[in-house]
């Protein structure tokens, strides 16, 4: 009897095991960043960021005038790098609409550098996140034509 018993212990143990090992969450490859800076004194910065935020937006003008900052021969970019991680805080209505654009800025900065818009759009976003949060009685195709009338 205690034979079985821990046989069929074991068993479940081992099946429990193998469902385990066969259930791994998909990682993305890439998440929606951008990064800039320098990195000499080799300090990496993640800066979580919604577009939609006005609490971003207050802090947004301050965090710049701090990268600006002279620091060790050069600014405080030139010493470290930022991650700008954006991530849309769900509460926050039509910020879809908003965050949904930032992938093909992104992916346009990537291969023309010199042409980038990210911050220049980054800005106005959070300059005029008003229009999209004032909006709740919009439908889905109403504030997605609004937001990229503006953009455009």
């Amino acid at each position: 009897m205690k034979q079985v018993l821990l046989s069929t212990i074991g068993s479940i143990i081992l099946l429990g095991k193998a469902l385990a090992w066969d259930n791994s969450p998909p990682i993305p490859e890439r998440y929606v960043s951008w990064t800039e800076g320098k990195g000499k004194s080799m300090i990496e910065f993640e800066f979580f960021f919604d577009v939609m935020c006005s609490d971003c937006a207050d802090f947004h003008p301050d965090f710049d005038d701090f990268l600006a900052m002279p620091f060790l021969n050069g600014t405080v970019l030139d010493a470290i790098k930022v991650r700008y991680s954006f991530s849309p805080l769900p509460y926050h209505h039509g910020v879809w609409v908003a965050h949904k654009l930032l992938p093909y800025i992104i992916d346009s900065c990537l291969s023309n550098s010199q042409g980038c818009k990210l911050k220049y759009y980054v800005k106005w976003a959070l300059q005029n996140q008003n229009t999209l949060l004032s909006a709740k009685d919009s439908t889905f195709d109403e504030l997605a034509q609004l937001w990229t009338s503006m953009v455009s």
